[in-house]
C-alpha cells in the first residue's frame, strides 16, 4: 500500500532573503513515516526544509512555498496511485499581495534584498485551503486523506467547530487534533476524529502513527 504524508511548514517569501513560516518541526510527520515505512507501506515524505527527516525508507521530495506544495501534491496525486494521504504540513493561510516600502510599491515579490533602512509594510491575502482540492486531484478517488487541525483554546466548543470544519472539507475521514496549550506544557496529546466521532486519544506520535496505521488498514483492505 501507498501512502503520501506531508510535514513541515510553508515558507512564503517577501523579499530574496525574508520569508514568513510558522514553527512547525516535521517531527510528527517524520514519526509516521517510519511507522508505516517499518509496517511495509511505501511512504511518500514530501516535507520543508528544515523539517525532521524520517529514519526508515521513505521516497523523500522538497516544497517551500504554498504553491510548490500544492503543484506538487496535484501532480503525485494525479500521477501515481496513492491508499492515502496524511497531510500534517502546517500550511501557511496567508501569502503576500503587497510590498509597500518609502519609494516602491511590489505586486510581487521583489527579486532583491529589501534595503533595512526602509520602512515596510507587507499587505497579505488569504490562500485557498489545499485539503480541499486532494480528493479532486487523486488518481484514486477512493483515497483516505488524514487531515490535521491545531488549535489554540481551552475551549472544547471552539475546538468541536474548529475540527469541525475540516472534517467537512470534501473527502476527509479522519481529522487529528492536538492543542498549542498542551504543546507549551511538553505533551503531545492527539485526539482522532472520524464522522466527528472521537476515535481514541493517544500521548505520543508513536501511539498515533500506531492507531492511524491500523485505522487505514482496516478501511483499505
Amino acid at each position: 500500500m501507498k501512502v503520501l504524508i506531508t510535514a513541515g511548514g510553508t515558507r512564503e517569501p517577501i523579499d530574496e532573503v525574508r520569508y514568513i513560516t510558522n514553527f512547525s518541526t516535521g517531527k510528527t510527520g517524520a514519526g509516521l513515516a517510519d511507522i508505516f515505512s517499518d509496517d511495509r507501506w511505501e511512504v511518500t515524505y514530501l516535507c520543508s526544509p528544515g523539517a525532521a527527516i524520517p529514519k526508515g525508507k521513505v521516497n523523500l521530495f522538497e516544497y517551500i512555498t504554498f504553491d510548490d506544495l500544492n503543484n506538487q501534491l496535484e501532480k503525485k496525486l494525479s500521477e501515481e496511485f496513492y491508499d492515502a494521504i496524511i497531510h500534517a504540513s502546517a500550511v501557511s493561510d496567508y501569502r503576500i499581495d503587497t510590498i509597500i516600502t518609502d519609494n516602491e510599491v511590489w505586486k510581487s515579490v521583489p527579486n532583491k534584498k529589501i534595503s533595512s533602512e526602509c520602512e515596510l509594510t507587507v499587505k497579505f491575502k488569504k490562500n485557498s485551503k489545499i485539503i480541499s482540492f486532494l480528493k479532486e486531484y487523486s488518481l484514486n478517488k477512493k483515497i483516505k486523506i488524514i487531515g490535521f487541525k491545531l488549535t489554540n483554546t481551552s475551549d472544547e466548543t471552539l475546538r468541536f467547530q474548529k475540527i469541525k470544519k475540516v472534517s467537512e472539507y470534501p473527502g476527509v475521514d479522519l481529522v487529528v487534533h492536538n492543542d498549542l496549550g498542551d504543546m507549551l506544557k511538553g505533551k503531545r496529546i492527539f485526539k482522532i476524529f472520524q464522522n466527528m466521532n472521537l476515535i481514541c486519544t493517544v500521548d505520543s506520535i508513536n501511539e498515533l502513527g500506531v492507531s492511524l496505521n491500523s485505522l487505514l488498514r482496516k478501511e483499505i483492505l
